[in-house]
């Protein structure tokens, strides 16, 4: 809900919305960096990770969005990065728990391996991020470009139509 709150704000009080966020910016990136940092220094196996702590890393990482809209980046090799990874981010959230649940406890049993927590989470993040990576190149990239083909939206319609009078 929080992050459906954020995007009505945005589309619907966008003066208001940017205002204070980049009034605020420096404080709402402080306590989403404070709310975040939990995800790094709690297990995800504790009660409270499971209960509030999760709250306040989706509260954490609304507030960081928040924030960075509100800020005027450079274009540097590392926003485009950041860029790419945001634009395929739905299908590494969508793969990242067979990765936590099913991929990394089958080598974990298979070749023996223990990890401490921080390595654990580290090869987590990482595998996640290339299995979403792969599963947008193979299914979500080549299915928006069959959707937009046979279902284009009224925005690309209107633009459309917009050139074709203007020529």
């Amino acid at each position: 809900m929080f992050g459906v709150a954020l995007s009505y704000g945005y589309h619907f009080y966008r003066d208001d919305f940017m205002r204070f966020c980049s009034h605020k910016r420096w404080l709402i990136t402080l306590c989403g960096v404070s709310f975040l940092s939990l995800a790094f220094l709690v297990q995800e196996s504790a009660i409270f990770m499971q209960t509030i702590g999760l709250t306040h890393c989706f509260v954490g990482a609304g507030m960081l969005l928040c924030a960075a809209i509100a800020t005027d980046f450079p274009e540097n090799g590392l926003t485009r990065t950041v860029s790419f990874l945001a634009a395929r981010s739905y299908s590494i959230y969508l793969w990242h728990l067979l990765v936590g649940y099913v991929v990394l406890p089958y080598f974990e049993r298979t070749f023996q391996i223990v990890w401490s927590y921080e390595l654990r989470t580290l090869v987590f993040i990482l595998v996640g991020i290339a299995v979403g990576l792969a599963m947008a190149s193979l299914v979500e990239i080549p299915m928006l470009k069959l959707r937009s083909r046979f279902f284009p939206s009224e925005f690309h319609l209107n633009a459309n139509s917009d050139k074709s009078h203007a020529a």
